[in-house]
């Protein structure tokens, strides 16, 4: 088997797309009323994270990488770039809310930076910066890996097994309460390490029965089947939700919606078998998409200010316009938006992604050479 599946990196670059599209989406519920389209995507994209979690489940429990080596990889490839991505951002504060591309550097606020690192809460950082919570949520993951891989070496299954059911009870508890305030009781939010685990462990679980799955040529047909009507029953619940309590709460991705949405996507994607060329350039698109997810808001952010072709406009407000009177059809208005936009902003981004993984490999590969000399 190749290194990368390629099945499995398509998920990460419908999710990476999807994380966009929230980012851009226009409201769900707003002056009371509920907008049944924004709606439907902010539910069909909501679950970015979890398919992020999962996809890194399916191979971190059963890697021969050690604890040391895990940790690197992560203060190397994760935190790294994530504070590097918080330095760029504070510096360019001022140049992303500017309408035009002339160099403007702000001053940090060096207090505050260093207040988010230590209590590890990224809404201490600028506000562009706020969906680098991700990275916090993996170091934690990190600690609990090595107890989760030994019980995986040791076929010690069942402790994992209940971990995944008791998540998904106190999810539906939660869920029941805040439906039901009436009760005098609720259930608090746990920390998002615990759902973010149990995703982990959901896609271990479906990954390491992949060839069983591969086999049962009615599964992505079930699966595709199963994503729609869960998403239909999510859209429906949310909207009374709205109606009822005026706030979002089902279509995230710590839901119990999220764990069914995670089979029916395994289900579908599982048994795909792409033409090699083609999984080739997917899986050097998504290699991008943590390097996109890091700094797709500053991209967002710039964009919102950037003057477009209507005076007084950004470029962000003018292309929700656009879309929104392109056909006659509200529906189709809103899922072309969500796609173009994501799509625009993932090639935006992927471009200096791409430029600085290209950069890395070959100063990597001129210090081999000059090692071996």
């Amino acid at each position: 088997m190749s290194r990368r599946n390629s099945s499995i990196e398509l998920m990460r670059l419908l999710a990476c797309l999807s994380v966009i599209a929230i980012h851009v989406g226009m409201p769900a519920w707003l002056n009371g009323e509920v907008e049944l389209p924004a709606l439907t995507v902010a539910c069909v994209t909501g679950d970015a994270v979890a398919v992020f979690f999962s996809i890194t489940g399916c191979f971190w429990f059963t890697s021969a990488k050690g604890f040391g080596r895990s940790v690197l990889d992560f203060l190397r490839g994760i935190l790294l770039p994530a504070l590097l991505t918080v330095l760029a951002s504070s510096l360019l504060a001022d140049w992303l809310k500017s309408p035009g591309f002339a160099p403007v550097l702000s001053s940090p606020d060096w207090s505050s930076l260093w207040q988010g690192l230590i209590h590890l809460n990224a809404d201490l950082w600028p506000a562009i910066c706020g969906h680098l919570w991700y990275v916090f949520v993996m170091g934690e993951l990190l600690l609990a890996r090595p107890i989760v891989r030994l019980f995986v070496q040791k076929k010690l299954h069942w402790p994992l097994y209940l971990l995944m059911a008791g998540d998904l009870l106190l999810r539906l508890l939660q869920e029941l309460s805040l439906l039901n305030p009436d009760w005098g009781w609720r259930i608090p939010v746990l920390p998002y390490a615990f759902p973010a685990l149990a995703e982990m462990l959901l896609g271990w679980f479906l990954w390491q029965r992949r060839e069983q799955l591969a086999k049962k040529k009615w599964l992505p047909l079930a699966g595709a089947a199963g994503f729609l009507a869960v998403t239909a029953l999510r859209v429906w619940v949310q909207q009374g939700f709205y109606l009822r309590f005026g706030y979002g709460l089902m279509q995230y991705w710590n839901r119990s919606f999220s764990l069914l949405i995670l089979l029916s996507l395994y289900c579908v994607f599982l048994p795909l078998k792409l033409p090699e060329r083609l999984g080739q350039v997917i899986c050097r698109l998504a290699a991008c998409s943590f390097g996109v997810y890091l700094i797709h808001v500053a991209v967002i952010e710039k964009l919102t200010y950037l003057p477009s072709p209507v005076p007084g406009t950004g470029c962000l407000i003018w292309l929700q316009a656009f879309f929104a009177s392109l056909t006659g059809s509200l529906w189709m208005n809103r899922l072309l938006y969500a796609l173009f936009s994501a799509l625009l902003i993932f090639a935006i981004c992927a471009v200096p992604v791409f430029l600085w993984q290209l950069t890395r490999r070959k100063v990597a590969s001129l210090w081999k050479k000059v090692g071996k000399s």
